[in-house]
């Protein structure tokens, strides 16, 4: 690996315009941001612990020039590829909390004496990829479509999200979009439509249906001839890739079928990174696994020689909430919403 040093880069007289020196500077990498006791020891102008600020106090004090912060910034997306122990991490913030986050950095930057930043960036970008999820994309399809998953789409502080199916549990019904509507029954109508970003789905119940001792499960069967037709006490017509448990507004998960599941295949199987589960290897072995996204593969500290294992969090745990813009109670992140008195229940889900 080159080194540069721009300290010993000069300049003659005849160049006026003068010179500085150019960092993209982000708060989750490199990992020693996370470990380096000087950094998460150091203490900002707020008088609050901040390896980010103490990264930016060294690399500055390094420079005879000026320095630019040339990128910074943390992603508004559904998904998370790195963690940071003071919570800046690479994704999984609403729009509000990506504001604020990127407004801290902004006076971390100028408090530790830089001569400015720029924030990355202006609008989303669907072309992008990141480490985490660009196995399990169309490479060629990327620009098409939006994927909240992949942190590096999700930077913009301007998004293209359509908003076409407002999931605040209130919605007129999608009648143009109904796949099933009865009378007498728990289930009085099931409504499915989508985007470039997410698959929406609505499910009205009837006055008779509560939370309380049950929950509302849905079946998704996205594979011929594959799947499970049964888990736990629950049993399907067809064999089914993904069940969504909603058990109130506190509690929702979307799970993969354990031989479908492309995390288990690619960190058990193929990279031996976590526990081997052989009933995997078996079709319609009944057992579902929880979502899950890699944050980090295993490394070892070069000054301690410890070893940081490997590191995962399970995505597909549900937030209720709002995505209307113009709502008291909006967030971005949300994933479904059930109206007050637990009739209709409306929920999205991305990639």
């Amino acid at each position: 690996m080159a080194r540069v040093d721009p300290n010993v880069i000069k300049t003659k007289e005849s160049f006026t315009s003068g010179m500085f020196a150019s960092y993209h500077v982000y708060p989750y990498y490199p990992d020693f941001l996370n470990y380096d006791e000087e950094y998460l020891e150091y203490t900002d102008h707020r008088g609050e612990k901040n390896s980010y600020a103490g990264y930016l106090n060294d690399l500055i004090s390094q420079h005879d020039m000026p320095v630019l912060v040339a990128e910074f910034g943390v992603p508004g997306s559904r998904g998370m590829t790195h963690e940071n122990p003071f919570g800046l991490d690479q994704g999984h913030h609403s729009e509000q909390e990506q504001g604020e986050i990127n407004s801290r950095l902004f006076e971390d930057i100028v408090a530790e004496g830089a001569m400015g930043g720029l924030v990355f960036t202006w609008q989303d970008e669907w072309f992008k990829r990141t480490w985490n999820t660009m196995d399990l994309d169309n490479p060629d399809r990327r620009p098409f479509w939006s994927n909240a998953q992949t942190n590096e789409q999700q930077f913009g502080l301007l998004s293209f999200d359509s908003l076409k199916r407002k999931i605040d549990g209130k919605g007129t019904p999608w009648k143009d979009k109904e796949l099933a509507r009865k009378r007498n029954d728990a289930l009085r109508s099931f409504a499915v439509d989508h985007d470039e970003g997410y698959l929406y789905l609505r499910i009205e119940t009837s006055g008779d249906f509560s939370f309380k001792g049950n929950s509302l499960n849905l079946g998704i069967d996205t594979i011929q001839d594959q799947g499970i037709t049964s888990s736990g006490e629950a049993t399907f017509d067809r064999g089914i890739d993904f069940l969504l448990e909603i058990q109130g507004k506190d509690e929702a998960t979307l799970k993969v079928d354990s031989y479908y599941d492309p995390f288990y295949y690619q960190y058990g199987e193929i990279l031996e990174s976590i526990e081997n589960k052989p009933y995997a290897k078996e079709k319609d072995n009944g057992r579902l696994h929880p979502i899950r996204l890699a944050l980090n593969k295993e490394l070892t500290l070069p000054e301690s020689g410890e070893v940081v294992p490997f590191t995962s969090y399970e995505t597909g745990i549900l937030k209720h909430g709002n995505t209307d813009p113009v709502a008291e109670r909006y967030n971005s992140l949300t994933d479904y919403s059930i109206d007050g008195n637990i009739e209709k229940s409306e929920s999205r889900g991305c990639c």
